[in-house]
């Protein structure tokens, strides 16, 4: 059985949906503090097994490929992953099928002390 997608509302990974790839929680705790408020679940604490999946994040925060310099032909090889990675800082940002108010990056504000 895999892993559900904790996002709410999110369908991957059910058995009439599309095989999507999911990603485990970063263990940073700054990381790990952006992605629990991009979940928008009251009181929500990820565990060991707690996952995201692809549909949540953008495009451009998931690496699908790696690449590396030959400095014996002077060429860039490109190949494909066999499982795609997060960019560093990639955040779930997008809801699909919720309110789009939903999907954009929240803004949080200073303390005014500070």
């Amino acid at each position: 059985m895999p892993r559900r997608c904790c996002m709410p509302a999110c369908r991957g990974n059910y058995t009439a949906q599309e095989r999507v790839n999911r990603f485990h929680f970063p263990r940073e705790e700054d990381a790990r503090r952006e992605w629990i408020r991009a979940v928008h679940v009251d009181n929500f604490t990820p565990s060991d097994h707690s996952v995201v999946c692809e549909l949540h994040f953008h495009a451009h925060g998931i690496e699908r490929t790696t690449s590396a310099y030959d400095a014996k032909t002077g060429r860039l090889i490109t190949a494909p992953l066999d499982r795609p990675r997060l960019r560093k800082g990639a955040i779930p940002a997008l809801l699909p099928g919720s309110p789009k108010y939903l999907s954009t990056p929240s803004v949080s504000r200073e303390h005014p002390e500070d």
